[in-house]
């Protein structure tokens, strides 16, 4: 743990996804104490990046898969400037539901955008590795740090 033992929850669906437990889909390493595969509601989308939106009312409900990492305090930081806070993503704090729970039994940090881009599609699955495998990446992943 951190100097004062503290650590954040932060709910991960992309690119922050860690590979092996230490790094990410940046090549950046933060310590991730403990994960666990969860989801939030929300819709995940596909655009240059993608990005998590909160349900509103009327929305259909969909999950969007990911996990649910314990991060040192130090570490969401890194993941901040990783999103472009608040530029390109804003930090909020979500229910979160693990794995196969029907309803959220916890919160943490989710990174999201409050609404859809334009005409982005939906990536049905919720789930990110739908959306790498289908080779969506615009450039090589390092060049958009």
């Amino acid at each position: 743990m951190s100097a004062q033992g503290q650590t954040v929850p932060v709910f991960v669906y992309g690119t922050l996804l860690a590979d092996d437990g230490v790094g990410n889909q940046f090549g950046r390493r933060v310590q991730v104490r403990r994960s666990a595969i969860a989801w939030v509601a929300g819709t995940l989308y596909q655009g240059t990046y993608p990005y998590l939106v909160l349900p509103r009312v009327g929305d259909a409900p969909r999950k969007v898969w990911g996990k649910l990492f314990a991060l040192d305090q130090a570490d969401l930081a890194t993941y901040d400037a990783i999103e472009r806070i608040p530029d390109l993503y804003q930090r909020v704090w979500t229910p979160v539901a693990l794995d196969r729970e029907e309803r959220p039994s916890t919160s943490a940090w989710a990174y999201v955008r409050p609404v859809g881009e334009g005409d982005d599609p939906v990536v049905p699955s919720g789930q990110f590795r739908d959306w790498r495998d289908a080779g969506l990446f615009p450039l090589p992943m390092r060049t958009l740090l």
